[in-house]
């Protein structure tokens, strides 16, 4: 018999809110990880509260899946927003400035969401798309696509335009919008120009990503 799907109780919000919290003082303070382990540990405990008030686990990753496509458009209008305030913030007298804790915290979460998202999403029919002739071939196929452009817009932005290797991995990043090896990028240098790259480059390559899908569904379809 299935359990009647109902909403939290305070305390119960409230409990999941606290069991994040500690995970990320005891994570990060005491055993000084990086803030996206204890933040999924939450992200975990949240989604077993949410079985343990009736809901299925199909209908929890579905409303992460919604949520997050819901909020995709939304985090590209920030983005540009973000990229027009700190380059004409300072003219209007606007106050751009984040602590640095506050900002990696931010980016930690940020790609907490979207690992998440992208995992729930391609983890369903993983293993049975990928361990077949077919499967291998478009693993094979995509390392390629990846991998090939890469190393040749790399070579001749470091050759030809003499761009340093901090913007390069950042642009690199921001073209491929890969915010995973973004958080790589930026553990091998001091400062953020792998980020201030990606921020500058994401933009333009997301808006013609989605108008590249369109044109190739309408030219072949």
């Amino acid at each position: 018999m299935s359990k009647e799907k109902r909403m939290p109780k305070l305390w119960e919000a409230l409990l999941t809110l606290a069991f994040l919290v500690a995970a990320l003082a005891v994570g990060i303070m005491i055993f000084g990880v990086d803030p996206h382990v204890p933040m999924f540990v939450g992200v975990m405990a949240a989604a077993i509260m949410a079985l343990h008030l009736g809901y299925k686990w199909d209908e929890v990753e579905k409303s992460m899946m919604d949520g997050i496509y819901k909020a995709l458009q939304s985090i590209c209008i920030l983005i540009i927003v973000g990229i027009l305030m700190g380059a004409f913030g300072p003219r209007f007298h606007l106050t751009t400035y984040t602590t640095m804790s506050a900002n990696l915290m931010l980016r930690q979460l940020g790609i907490i969401i979207y690992l998440a998202g992208l995992g729930i999403d391609s983890g369903v029919h993983f293993f049975e798309t990928v361990f077949r002739a077919e499967g291998l071939l478009w693993i094979g196929l995509g390392f390629l696509l990846t991998i090939v452009p890469v190393l040749i817009v790399g070579f001749i932005a470091s050759q030809f335009f003499k761009l340093d290797y901090a913007h390069n991995v950042g642009m690199l990043c921001g073209s491929m919008a890969n915010p995973m090896a973004l958080s790589y990028a930026n553990t091998t240098v001091d400062g953020d120009e792998p980020s201030v790259s990606y921020a500058t480059v994401y933009p333009l390559s997301m808006f013609i990503r989605v108008i590249s899908a369109q044109l190739v569904l309408m030219l072949f379809t």
